[in-house]
């Protein structure tokens, strides 16, 4: 229906992707394919939002998508409404989901949370595909929660991207600080005021143990940071013309440290035509010993909607759809593409 916000890892059976989606109710439960018989009855408004799982064995060319969501809102928690952005990370034969969701209460105020599965010997494909098992939500609360009583970087906490290393989690996020603290990102008079990476440490049971109080990077949007060789490397969505990402760029940004980056450096655009002619964004890279791989959403506009195709609506403006995009480099000797 929607391939959104996508996050690729690899392991030795394969690609796995976790997206954001919108799914439908039907008589087997929410699904993430659309179908046009549902016609104009079929209100996107007021479908939710997912996370969706994908698997690929020939190194994301092609895909079989899970017919059952990852995960969903949970009903009457802080993500009752919109569950999306995955960050996958294994860990210990456990999988960890960290995500970002809002609640019904306070649409777009988005905060961070986590959820899990242990393997049990099993791999990815088996336990996600085959078995369609899902993980669970460790608490009922997010681990890394937005600030509502004073102006902050951390009033939104977004689009996370984890680590693990020495014991611990490393968790970069975009953070938005925003006029009205305590208010919905629709309320009258509300704008957002500054925009960039975030980093946060937390232990083995998901507490914080440090965050930063103010952007490490300005700008940095849909993030995906990645440990390459002995470097960290920050991918990210650069700023397009402003309206829903119109005109979006990818590049990445590099550190040492993961406090001090440089950059940016412009990998892809969009192209004249076709399915990101509108704007590239949400990038994530898969690192293997002769190639980088990049995925990434593109999007293609539309003043009309194609009876086969379902999109997010702009009202007036016309539609946009959302697709995986995939590009390839070959490993450097040294040093970055």
């Amino acid at each position: 229906m929607a391939v959104m916000d996508p996050c690729v890892i690899a392991d030795a059976e394969g690609y796995h992707l976790f997206f954001s989606s919108l799914f439908c109710e039907t008589p087997k439960g929410p699904s993430p394919f659309w179908r046009p018989e549902f016609g104009d009855e079929f209100n996107i408004l007021k479908v939710p939002t997912g996370i969706a799982y994908a698997f690929s064995a020939d190194r994301g060319r092609s895909w079989k998508v899970r017919p059952t969501p990852l995960l969903m809102p949970a009903p009457g928690s802080w993500d009752d409404h919109r569950v999306e952005t995955a960050s996958a990370l294994l860990q210990g034969g456990v999988l960890h989901l960290f995500y970002c969701a809002d609640s019904k209460q306070r649409l777009a105020r988005y905060q961070v949370g986590e959820a899990s599965l242990a393997l049990d010997g099993k791999t990815l494909r088996e336990a996600l595909l085959v078995e369609g098992k899902s993980p669970t939500r460790r608490r009922a609360t997010p681990v890394l929660a937005g600030v509502t009583d004073r102006p902050s970087f951390r009033n939104n906490v977004q689009e996370p991207s984890a680590l693990y290393a020495d014991g611990r989690f490393e968790l970069y996020f975009v953070g938005l600080r925003l006029s009205e603290p305590g208010e919905a990102i629709g309320n009258p008079g509300q704008s957002i005021r500054r925009v960039g990476l975030g980093r946060a440490l937390l232990d083995d049971a998901l507490n914080v143990i440090e965050v930063s109080d103010s952007p490490l990077v300005d700008l940095a949007n849909i993030i995906e940071v990645k440990r390459m060789d002995d470097r960290l490397v920050l991918f990210t969505t650069l700023g397009g013309e402003g309206q829903a990402h119109r005109q979006d760029r990818i590049g990445y940004h590099t550190s040492r440290d993961g406090r001090h980056w440089s950059g940016p450096r412009e990998l892809i655009a969009p192209q004249a035509t076709g399915f990101d002619s509108w704007g590239c964004m949400s990038p994530t890279v898969v690192q293997e010993a002769d190639r980088w791989v990049l995925f990434y959403t593109g999007l293609e506009h539309s003043f009309e909607r194609p009876r086969e195709r379902w999109g997010m609506s702009m009202g007036r403006d016309g539609w946009l759809f959302g697709s995986l995009g995939r590009a390839e480099a070959l490993a450097p000797r040294s040093g970055l593409p």
